[in-house]
């Protein structure tokens, strides 16, 4: 089984059990979380049990020490070479019958 084929469930108990028995924790990821306030709030308590008493409301100040984001620009400089430009291409095509009949 892949990574991407183990079920999300698995891989947070796994972040969960690694969290709860290490001094430290270093955490990197392109995509962090499912873009809910309440998944990015358990990333955090991993790092910080205590940092967020309420996962539905908590704001930016609450966390702002324990998260890094950067973004292409940032990191341009450091780079020995570009990111290639990104090239967007509209391709036409005809829908299936099933796609369709689904509009």
């Amino acid at each position: 089984m892949s990574r991407n084929q183990i079920p999300a469930s698995l891989r947070s108990k796994l972040a969960d059990r690694l969290a709860s028995r290490s001094d430290s924790l270093i955490m990197l990821s392109a995509t962090p979380h499912d873009g809910r306030a309440e998944s990015f709030a358990s990333l955090m308590n991993m790092l910080a049990p205590t940092a967020i008493a309420n996962e539905s409301n908590y704001t930016k100040e609450d966390i702002r020490d324990l998260y890094v984001r950067r973004f292409k620009k940032d990191v341009v400089g450091q780079l020995l070479k570009k990111f290639p430009e990104r090239q967007v291409l509209a391709l036409e095509t005809n829908a299936s019958v099933e796609e369709e009949e689904a509009f």
